[in-house]
């Protein structure tokens, strides 16, 4: 019994899973998929009423050991649910009759339910059982059953039922991306990680490459208690003086029926950086053995998946995966959720023409990262991996435009390296340096982080606004003139030049 029920209530949601299932996936997929659909339905339930700002929505997984606490916990929220609303009615209707709120709260208080009862009948001559609705009183439970449909008939006029299979669809291709980059798709990731930084004040800087952006708090970062919750644990205090980073991907561009059951091809181990090889003008070339075959990509490379960054991917020790599942599950929720607000309603403002076919929905993951050292390693292995896969996708778009097959592409492609890919592009293309030619945007990823802004704000103060470069972040140069990212007061970053090539 892998999946048992999902009950949402209010603005919370609480997916409830068995242990063995993968809980921080699971319940970041949950609500970004709940604030996209919640978005997209948004007129139908209040035509006359505009979406005025982007929701955010947080999550939190409950394993229950057994059948009978899962039911003690779902009576105990119906409960809820009841003295919860209860509360409220009477509340709110003593508002209305004229007395102020704190008036209204102090009769209230300490009050049983056969008062409050009594309360509704004499006052307001309301029969909570009767009068108040069911959904008001009860919540609403949603199950889910399996549909069969009729696909022939026998013989003897007997119906032939086979359940519905779920259909496979990519979202880039659904929505008729460019290969092998649509811009328009990237500047609308771009813009929804914008509104994120200008939301979260403790996200300090944000990485993003094709379909997937990384997000970096800073160390002493209080969002959802979280120093507070770290400092409970014994063995863990380290991490409280830790970067954590957050990572958003769409789940959307994997088929519906592999988003449970999918094996994600991934290494172990990300590839070791070293940073003398990577510095160039034009982008970060990766180290030698580390360019292994690509399968190909869609408009947002799934090929990426075969490189895993350290955040999905590294082993990690025992402390740092819990740390990871249990003192970040609201703040990645809630960023995971706002990305997939903006995400949804900034669709029309990027492809006016182009309608969005379904919600959309997101993952997202939390790692910590103990120094300054190993956050920077994974970025600049981030700016290496944007390389490699986007010359990859280059070259097997152009072969494909070309007249050739998808696997003859990819066959093609097998065990190129960087230079002979390179010259495959000048050839195709009748331009030397052709790969050079392309967008920053595109070679090196996008990167936003916060400036102050000299001009005046509302208040004649300065103010931090959130900019947007396409540059190489692994120069020493870059971290030297954003010193204040990672809070670092030292003469240079002379430590990024310490690390040991692969």
């Amino acid at each position: 019994m892998n999946s048992v029920l999902a009950e949402f209530f209010g603005m919370n949601s609480d997916p409830i899973r068995t242990v063995n299932s993968d809980l921080g996936k699971i319940h970041t997929l949950i609500v970004s998929f709940f604030t996209s659909v919640y978005i997209a339905k948004w007129k139908a339930f209040f035509p006359e009423k505009e979406l005025r700002y982007a929701p955010s929505l947080r999550s939190r997984v409950i394993c229950c050991a057994s059948v009978e606490v899962l039911q003690a916990y779902l009576v105990w929220r119906q409960f809820e649910c009841h003295l919860n609303n209860q509360y409220d009615t009477c509340l709110w209707y003593l508002i209305k009759s004229g007395k102020p709120e704190k008036e209204a709260e102090e009769m209230l208080k300490g009050s049983h339910k056969q008062v409050k009862n009594e309360l509704l009948y004499q006052c307001f001559n309301i029969n909570y059982k009767k009068d108040i609705p069911e959904i008001f009183r009860q919540g609403t439970c949603a199950l889910k059953t399996e549909v069969e449909d009729i696909v022939k008939y026998k013989d003897d006029g007997c119906p032939v039922k086979r359940p519905r299979r779920k259909t496979e669809f990519r979202f880039s291709e659904v929505h008729e991306f460019e290969k092998p980059n649509d811009a328009q798709a990237l500047n609308l990731m771009n813009s929804c990680v914008t509104g994120v930084l200008e939301e979260f004040k403790d996200i300090i800087f944000a990485y993003g490459v094709s379909d997937e952006y990384s997000f970096v708090l800073k160390k002493e970062s209080q969002l959802y208690g979280r120093q507070a919750r770290l400092e409970q644990v014994r063995n863990l205090k380290y991490l409280a003086s830790s970067f954590p980073v957050l990572s958003v991907k769409p789940e959307f561009f994997f088929s519906v029926s592999q988003l449970t059951g999918a094996v994600h091809h991934r290494r172990r181990h990300a590839p070791t950086i070293d940073r003398a090889r990577c510095r160039t003008a034009g982008h970060p070339k990766p180290v030698a053995g580390n360019c292994l075959t690509r399968p190909h990509a869609s408009s947002f490379s799934s090929a990426r998946d075969l490189h895993a960054p350290p955040l999905f991917g590294r082993r990690r020790t025992s402390a740092a995966r819990f740390a990871s599942s249990s003192f970040c599950p609201e703040i990645v929720s809630a960023v995971v959720s706002f990305f997939s607000s903006l995400y949804t309603m900034k669709w029309n403002e990027f492809f006016p023409h182009k309608e969005l076919k379904y919600p959309p929905y997101f993952d997202g993951r939390a790692v910590c990262y103990p120094s300054c050292e190993i956050l920077l390693d994974y970025l600049a292995w981030r700016q290496v991996d944007c390389h490699i896969n986007n010359q990859y996708n280059t070259c097997f778009w152009m072969l494909v435009k070309s007249g050739k097959s998808k696997s003859e592409a990819q066959n093609y492609l097998k065990g190129t390296q960087t230079q002979e890919k390179n010259e495959l592009l000048d050839q195709l293309s009748g331009i030397i340096n052709y790969y050079n030619t392309l967008p920053p945007m595109f070679r090196q990823g996008s990167s936003e982080t916060k400036i102050v802004d000299n001009g005046e704000g509302s208040a004649g103060k300065s103010r931090k606004i959130v900019v947007v470069k396409h540059c190489n972040i692994i120069e020493t140069s870059f971290w030297e003139a954003h010193s204040d990212i990672l809070n670092e007061k030292r003469n240079g970053f002379t430590f990024l030049s310490c690390s040991t090539s692969g």
